[in-house]
């Protein structure tokens, strides 16, 4: 169920979609708890079918205690059946191909891909670690986040890194592409710059999280401010004056903006760029629509004393004019045309083009003489020159600032510009109460919900605070940001596990060496948050021994449903569920009453308000048919019974 009606269904992997039921869930768990309190050594040819044949033949629903199958199913012994070949993929060519990711479950799949049961694949065989979306158990840190990121290389290149075409199609880049992104990212991970670099997490189980947000906050940025346009170069876009034309002094800054006057701060001014009034320089990129203004350029006063605008309705492609005119401006031009009879100022006023060399450069776009000439002192021929390690020798980023988007051979260089400005402005973000690394731990800790982390990052990227307007006015295209935000976490999501927030350490008695015997709990305060008392009992956990019961289950939603939400919603059904049929009640209840006897020795039943998404649960292997598109969420529950 949905508060906000959102379609959430519930489907069982082994008889199909079925109609959300109470007693579909009462069957599913009183099948598991009864398993796991009274437990049945496990056989691993044990499967349901509908007969000893069926069992045989689909080999889909193991019932390893004997128990667990489908309604109308029982469990037979000794069938034929061989898990070690169940593997995922995206179709069944693709599982026998990779043969790297093992369901014997017949579940627990990354999203996107089912579990094939009879591949030519054997546990034994031993997958490539450049698989994609291989098995990742046991790495942490900055491996697991390396790791994710290759397995996820095609969904970057084919689902993400995109433009769009004047026609309003959607296609890959050819600009930005998955290598360049990966060598950038390993570049500002192991190297950075000035001491500062890419913030990749830490070494517990969940830290690599924290690492694939922050690079997920930032290529949403990215996908909004270059990919989408297919552009490494700033194109021209302000529209001004009287005839709401592209001013040719745009290169000069856009928006009243002057980047030859983006000094750096009195302690870095020594890193700045000297502007040389007789640098010549051609954008190598450009908006492509229909009249679209032609590349951004640069140069002296002796050879472009005055700048017009650009005319964007122009037909410039007239064979019938006398003389016949053709569009020349840029490869593909179909409209469009210079006009530089009089001066036309930009929104700063500039008539002219001379020193205005420092346009947006690269996946953020790097702008000014002070970001130049950092990237300049500490990897270019800067550092080089005056004995500091450089990774870049060769290129002097103050002489030619276009290197970052004309160097074939450091394709690389487009993303290290962004990330530079990532580590050095957004990074270490700390304004008005507001802590960017702070943030990015609680959005990761609080269940990866809301958009008020990317919408504030969006602000300082855009506008330069993370609470617009500010700076230049209102947040530009933040839905955009937002979606392109959520829908990379979506392809990272494989990767992300449960989080748990360790509290701060305080000094405690050493504990005493761990007992084999029965757990006997003392009446003490339960760290819960929802409690059922079973039955007539009044002190149900004084003597009581517990079992923690896990079952795996899956949603199916509205791309657009809050899962955070409908999961809470699905949970609290399964609990109210469960306590109605073993005769409990929550504390505190508003009657108290008894509702039913309780089932056998039953006491009390404890559970979360709610289960989490976990790819590693068995799930998510069929299709549900539906008139809108739908994803599927595999979840993890859990409860504890105490009898």
């Amino acid at each position: 169920k949905n508060k906000k009606k959102k379609m959430v269904s519930h489907h069982c992997r082994q008889t199909g979609q079925i109609t959300p039921s109470k007693n579909y869930y009462s069957l599913l768990l009183f099948a598991t708890i009864f398993s796991i309190l009274a437990p049945i050594s496990a056989q691993e040819d044990w499967f349901c079918g509908l007969n000893f044949a069926d069992a045989s033949a689909r080999c889909l629903t193991p019932c390893p205690s004997g128990a667990d199958c489908p309604s109308g199913e029982s469990c037979f012994s000794d069938t034929s059946c061989d898990t070690s070949t169940r593997y995922c993929g995206v179709d069944a060519n693709d599982a026998n191909a990779r043969c790297d990711t093992p369901c014997p479950t017949g579940g627990g799949c990354p999203v996107g891909e089912a579990c094939f049961l009879k591949t030519s694949c054997t546990e034994n065989q031993i997958s490539s670690p450049e698989t994609p979306n291989g098995d990742m158990t046991g790495s942490t840190g900055i491996e697991r986040v390396e790791e994710t990121l290759e397995a996820a290389r095609d969904a970057f290149d084919d689902n993400l890194f995109l433009y769009e075409t004047p026609l309003g199609d959607w296609l890959p880049s050819s600009v930005y592409r998955f290598e360049g992104f990966f060598e950038g990212f390993r570049v500002m991970h192991q190297v950075g710059v000035a001491g500062k670099k890419i913030y990749t997490g830490g070494d517990c189980d969940h830290c690599h999280m924290y690492g694939l947000v922050n690079v997920a906050a930032f290529l949403a940025q990215a996908m909004k401010e270059t990919i989408r346009y297919d552009a490494c170069d700033e194109n021209s876009w302000d529209r001004v004056g009287d005839l709401l034309m592209y001013p040719l002094s745009n290169a000069c800054g856009q928006l009243g903006q002057s980047y030859q006057d983006y000094h750096c701060s009195e302690e870095e001014a020594h890193m700045e760029c000297v502007v040389d009034p007789e640098m010549t320089i051609t954008a190598v990129t450009h908006a492509k629509w229909y009249g679209a203004p032609g590349p951004l350029k640069c140069g002296p006063k002796s050879l472009y004393p005055q700048t017009g605008y650009w005319d964007y309705a122009y037909e410039c492609n007239n064979p019938w004019a006398i003389p016949p005119e053709t569009c020349t401006e840029y490869e593909g031009q179909q409209a469009g045309k210079a006009i530089n009879d009089v001066p036309y100022p930009n929104a700063a006023g500039r008539t002219d083009i001379e020193g205005c060399c420092w346009w947006g450069r690269g996946v953020i776009q790097t702008s000014g003489i002070c970001n130049f000439g950092k990237l300049n002192f500490y990897l270019g021929k800067r550092a080089f020159l005056e004995g500091r390690e450089s990774r870049y020798p060769d290129i002097d980023f103050c002489r030619d600032p276009e290197a970052i988007c004309t160097s074939e051979e450091h394709e690389e260089l487009k993303w290290i510009a962004g990330f530079f400005y990532w580590v050095d402005q957004v990074q270490p973000y700390n304004q008005g109460g507001w802590s960017y690394m702070d943030e990015l731990h609680k959005f990761v800790e609080n269940g990866l919900e809301g958009e008020e982390f990317i919408n504030s990052v969006s602000g300082i990227v855009n506008r330069g605070c993370h609470n617009p307007p500010c700076g230049t006015g209102e947040l530009d295209g933040g839905p955009e940001r937002a979606e392109n935000f959520f829908k990379i976490l979506k392809e990272l999501e494989f990767s992300f596990v449960n989080v748990y927030v360790t509290p701060q350490p305080t000094s405690l008695p050493p504990s005493p060496p761990p007992s084999l015997s029965p757990i006997t709990l003392a009446p003490v305060a339960l760290p819960t948050e929802v409690s059922f008392v079973c039955g007539d009992q009044t002190d149900p956990v004084a003597t009581s021994e517990g079992v923690d019961v896990t079952f795996d289950y899956e949603v199916h939603s509205d791309l657009d449903t809050k899962m955070r939400e409908a999961l809470r919603d699905v949970k609290e059904s399964i609990l109210s569920d469960i306590a109605v049929n073993l005769g409990c009640y929550e504390v505190p209840s508003a009657s108290g009453r008894k509702l039913q006897d309780s089932m056998g020795n039953i006491v009390r039943l404890e559970a979360s308000r709610t289960d989490l998404p976990d790819p590693g649960a068995a799930g998510c292997i069929m299709e549900v048919t539906n008139n809108e598109p739908t994803s599927c969420t595999p979840t993890r529950g859990e409860f504890t019974i105490y009898a």
